[in-house]
């Protein structure tokens, strides 16, 4: 059932029945699904809203919003509940997003992209509110959930997000304090976003300890109390689930400020540093590129003899561990460090960054270095092992179109640079402009300036930025001046006016940039004959943005003949205004069409009016009398007339006598009645009524894999006479497998979304749509009690480009748990997504794939082959959400290096 609701509309109230799926549509900017069949009636509002009550047993409600009537970046929220029993449900869009509102028990929240990415979200409900909207997560809008725990309208508590590879850890993880000591510790959140959501508890290290050892605030500030063992935990609560980092706290005796003991034994045990490493021995890294190459140093720890894994994880990278960092890092050998220079992105991570002795003397960098890096932690300087950097010297590649200039218009142009986003670009300062140009460096445009001569042409050397690069790039472009006068075209070149009425004449520029207005096009003479007349004596001539319009008020009874000249620039261009004597009068010429069939309810007849010497859009039309032939009666009683403009539609109303009848018309044109007309039309009774039909065409496909394709199905009636082709009055009555003659009768209508706009069906698959999605489907409808023949519905799946940022990873033969990152998108938006990724089988038994998010896959060692596993290349099978097949939608290789 589909029902339209504009949003000055009352409340509309329905009682669902077992398998009943509804449909509402607000003024075409929500499409509201309620699968409720358990409630005992749900009621649709005008701003959009609605509600489901008496709920009972399993339900899914759904909004869809179309572009910009959402205020957060998603498109689509579900709501899923199983066998909840609840007074009420409703949902609601504020200005802060999705209000859910009596949503008892377990519910899955969905919320769909407009790429259809779908993050689905748990949480507990209750009698109070809850709000789904959006969070900055690095970067990226995600979805969240807040809740009002005390029903005063407040979202205030976060019960549910939407992130990947959530970290919490503490800056230490071991103080030694003396009692009244103080020190604050920092929490280090993962996304930073979340951290104002992490509370601070303690707990003594041993049981049955009843003494307060120290005490922490809300912002992670320890205080010692008294001597003891306790444990300072940061705790972050998010969907339903507990993240902690401890530190353990010794409290001993003695004043604040003196040398702790033991401080010294205890500290290089838990945080002592050996020595650090690279986790590979080999960079590659672009000279005028800003994506800065990245280098992984790992701290070597002492206790315990163990060292910090290289893990790779979706970015930002993972901190040391034990809270070890590293402050600052430089190239050993002196001739590499006067190059490149080292910047600290994170614990792990260093940047390797060009100095300008590198840019200003590009030529003479070579394409190898070898050099060890000195890493400061903890205040001690440690050395790794080498590191070969590969120097690439990659240029970008930027070009830029011909600018076309007209000097006739002192004409500005800006530039049109390819192969890149130019965020600078200058003309060479060493090459000046030619006089007759300039140029604007904010809008990247020429101008140009000289006085109207012949054509000119110079080439420009131009050094522009290209986005991501740190080196100026040059670029020619060649700038032309062109004298080109202006062509003004008007049409019609002729009008025939009564004095006083008004035409309307359009004017068209043929060369930019004229744009018709008062300031571009004016009036430059009037002439009859050889006589010039000043605007508004014999003709009142005004310019506007709709064209121009034309009042004859000059009356002497005799005809006139005028010449109306409009200049632009300097170029005329004319057209001819006549008007006609008094004795000249305004013809009219009628035009019947059709038949009244008496058999068929209400079929017309049109009567088109024409008029002559007259082009005012201010005429009017009058039906005098409707006679039969040969008489004289006025029967205009018997037939309903409607005028359209100069079109006259007649109808029978009643039982007009079959036979010919006569129209007479007449015109009302510049305050004047014109003599009337006649135009005879037939009225007559058919033995065999012709019967009506219902024709569906349908266009384009419905793309498993693009959630957004849809099928537009046009109606064409036959001897509706009433119906419109494009109307709303037809429904479509069933959707059904057309391919296995076996479920002809599976009516599968609900698996389907469809919507009506500007008169046009729109038929898409339900994102959740329980369909063999390849089969062949049969569409059809119905109007008045005729139903249509059926029409197929294409079923495909579209092919889909998967790209990876990178050919080839690296895993260490030293470290089993390295892994090496690969980063797969999809170059087409309008694609569902990445449903699962794997590797071929021959590749499984050495390494395994583990998704990170985000669409981010690392490759790692599968068990301990990591002593057997060598260099070679492997492959991932890409399959694409909508794909039921068993054939993969994309394959890609990788190589992996063992080094």
């Amino acid at each position: 059932m589909i029902v339209t609701i504009p949003n000055d509309a009352t409340e509309y109230a329905i009682t669902p029945s077992d398998n009943d799926c509804f449909f509402m549509i607000v003024e075409q900017d929500a499409l509201v699904t309620v699968d409720c069949a358990g409630a005992s009636s749900i009621e649709f509002h005008p701003d959009g809203s609605f509600t489901a009550v008496d709920v009972s047993g399993d339900y899914d409600l759904s909004v869809l919003y179309n572009e910009g009537a959402y205020t957060t970046p998603w498109n689509e929220t579900h709501i899923r509940g199983i066998g909840s029993e609840s007074d009420s449900i409703s949902m609601e869009q504020t200005g802060d997003g999705m209000v859910i509102d009596g949503a008892d028990g377990s519910v899955t929240v969905s919320v769909i992209d407009t790429a259809g990415n779908e993050d689905q979200l748990l949480f507990q409900g209750n009698s109070d509110a809850v709000l789904v909207t959006t969070m900055l997560i690095g970067g990226e809008e995600v979805p969240a959930i807040w809740a009002d725990e005390n029903g005063d309208g407040d979202y205030e508590k976060l019960v549910a997000v939407s992130t990947s590879a959530l970290q919490i850890t503490l800056d230490k993880e071991y103080m030694i304090l003396r009692s009244g000591e103080s020190v604050t510790l920092e929490c280090r959140v993962i996304p930073v976003e979340l951290t104002p959501f992490v509370t601070w508890s303690w707990e003594p290290a041993e049981e049955n300890i009843d003494t307060a050892i120290l005490s922490v605030s809300e912002t992670g500030k320890v205080t010692a109390l008294a001597g003891g063992a306790a444990y300072v935990i940061a705790t972050l609560e998010i969907n339903d689930t507990t993240y902690t980092a401890r530190c353990r706290v010794d409290v001993v005796e003695g004043e604040p400020g003196e040398e702790h003991p033991i401080a010294e034994d205890v500290t290089a045990e838990a945080n002592g540093v050996k020595g650090v490493r690279l986790t590979s021995p080999k960079a590659a890294t672009e000279l005028f590129k800003t994506d800065y190459t990245r280098i992984q140093v790992i701290p070597e720890l002492t206790e315990n003899n163990k060292m910090a894994q290289s893990v790779v994880l979706p970015t930002p990278e993972p901190k040391a561990d034990a809270g070890i960092a590293i402050e600052g890092a430089r190239f050993t050998v002196q001739s590499v460090a006067d190059l490149f220079r080292l910047r600290v992105v994170d614990d792990r991570t260093l940047e390797v960054i060009p100095t300008q002795e590198a840019l200003d003397n590009s030529a003479s960098v070579k394409g190898r270095y070898i050099s060890s890096i000195a890493v400061t932690v903890d205040g001690t300087e440690f050395t790794t092992g080498d590191l070969t950097l590969t120097v690439k010297k990659t240029e970008p590649k930027i070009t830029a179109k011909a600018v076309s200039l007209n000097s006739y218009f002192a004409d500005s142009r800006a530039v049109t640079f390819s192969g890149g986003t130019v965020v600078s670009a200058v003309t060479d300062p060493s090459k000046p402009l030619p006089e007759w140009l300039t140029y604007d460096e904010e809008s990247q445009s020429f101008t140009y300036t000289g006085a109207q001569s012949a054509s000119k042409s110079a080439k420009i050397s131009m050094l522009v930025i290209p986005e991501g690069w740190c080196v100026q790039h040059r670029v020619t472009v060649t700038v032309s001046a062109k004298k080109t006068a202006p062509k003004l075209t008007l049409k019609p070149v002729s009008v025939t006016l009564k004095p006083g009425t008004v035409d309307r004449v359009s004017v068209f520029g043929t060369v930019t940039p004229i744009i018709f207005a008062e300031e571009a096009v004016t009036v430059s003479r009037i002439m009859e004959g050889k006589t010039e007349y000043e605007n508004n004596t014999v003709l009142n001539v005004n310019l506007n943005a709709g064209g121009i319009s034309v009042t004859a008020p000059y009356v002497d009874g005799k005809a006139h003949t005028y010449k109306v000249y409009l200049s632009v620039a300097g170029v005329e261009a004319a057209f001819t205004v006549k008007t006609l004597a008094d004795s000249k009068a305004v013809g009219l010429t009628l035009k019947a069409v059709g038949t009244i069939d008496l058999a068929v309810a209400n079929s017309p007849v049109t009567v088109t009016a024409t008029t002559t010497n007259f082009h005012a859009s201010e005429a009017s039309y009058t039906v005098v009398s409707i006679c039969k032939a040969k008489t004289e009666e006025d029967l205009k009683d018997l037939f309903d007339m409607s005028w359209n403009g100069n079109i006259l539609t007649l109808r029978a109303n009643g039982e007009p006598d079959p036979g010919t009848y006569t129209v007479l018309v007449t015109a009302h044109c510049g305050g004047e009645t014109q003599p009337t007309k006649s135009v005879n039309f037939t009225v007559k009774r058919s033995a065999k009524v012709p019967a009506a039909s219902l024709t569906l065409k349908a266009t384009g496909s419905l793309d498993v894999l693009r959630p957004n394709s849809r099928v537009t199905l046009m109606p064409t009636a036959k001897n509706f006479y009433t119906f419109e082709p494009k109307s709303e009055d037809v429904t479509v009555t069933r959707i059904y497998n057309g391919a296995d003659k076996l479920k002809v009768n599976q009516d599968v209508t609900d698996q389907f979304m469809i919507s009506v706009e500007n008169g046009t069906y729109l038929v898409g698959i339900k994102p959740d749509a329980e369909i063999s999605h390849l089969d062949k489907f049969n569409i059809t409808a119905s109007s008045g009690g005729v139903s249509s023949k059926a029409v197929s519905l294409k079923l495909i799946q579209g092919k889909a480009a998967v790209s990876q940022n990178v050919k080839a990873v690296e895993l260490l033969k030293t470290d089993r748990y390295s892994q090496g990152v690969i980063v797969l998108t999809l170059s087409d938006e309008t694609l569902q997504g990445i449903d699962k990724v794997q590797l071929d089988s021959k590749s499984e038994a050495l390494f395994s794939l583990k998704e990170l998010g985000n669409g981010k896959y690392a490759i790692a060692y599968a068990g301990n082959v990591i002593t057997t596993a060598k260099s070679q290349t492997v492959k991932l099978i890409v399959f694409l959400k909508g794909n039921q097949t068993n054939t993969p939608n994309a394959t890609l290789s990788v190589k992996v290096n063992i080094v």
